[in-house]
């Protein structure tokens, strides 16, 4: 999802939460693992920045029933980085 805009946007965050809430219910009673990925990192304009907006999402999620996916799985990207994503995705799909 789009990190900036989850930030920025009342109405986009709204929307994320209600996805991350479906997704939550259909995986809760099973074994499968779920990532999920923060995008438009470059939206922020340096490690600070990534940081704090990546902290402010975990606060955000903190109480939610879907807090737990973002307890271990969850990364923010900038996804026009090829080296970036293909590093990424190596971890994921070893």
């Amino acid at each position: 999802f789009n990190i900036h805009s989850y930030l920025s946007d009342e109405i986009y965050n709204l929307n994320t939460r209600a996805r991350l809430d479906f997704i939550n219910e259909k995986i809760k009673d099973t074994s499968k693992e779920v990532v999920i990925i923060g995008t438009f990192a470059d939206r922020f304009e340096d490690d600070n920045k990534r940081k704090s907006a990546f902290n402010k999402i975990l606060d955000s999620v903190s109480n939610k029933p879907y807090g737990s996916l973002f307890k271990i799985n969850f990364v923010i990207l900038d996804m026009r980085d090829k080296e970036m994503l293909i590093e990424f995705l190596a971890k994921i799909f070893v």
